[in-house]
């Protein structure tokens, strides 16, 4: 349950841009990607959380699966798409790399 929208291709092309908080919520983290604070509020939440440790995914995957995510939400039937992905190894979480 997200409280900020995915932005639109038009407004955050996950190709060429840094993520910033008004573009997408969270998902950025589980692949190592950081965020743009973009005022006060975001970087007082920025510093009272570290989503350092919750990369579960490549880096390379994750302007793919935004892009997915975006194609999906512009067909107005929400924003969800399935991929195929497998894990890194995240002691912090006990996550086994390999894992699809």
């Amino acid at each position: 349950d997200f409280e900020v929208p995915l932005a639109d291709r038009e407004k955050y092309n996950p190709f060429i841009s840094v993520p910033r908080y008004s573009d997408v919520e969270d998902i950025p983290a589980y692949f190592g990607i950081p965020q743009i604070p973009e005022d006060v509020e975001d970087v007082v939440d920025w510093f009272g959380q570290d989503f350092s440790r919750n990369k579960v995914f490549r880096s390379f995957h994750y302007p793919f699966v935004i892009d997915a995510l975006q194609k999906a939400q512009a067909t107005g039937k929400g924003a969800i798409a399935t991929m195929k992905l497998t894990t890194v190894d995240n002691d912090w979480w006990g996550v086994k790399g390999g894992d699809e």
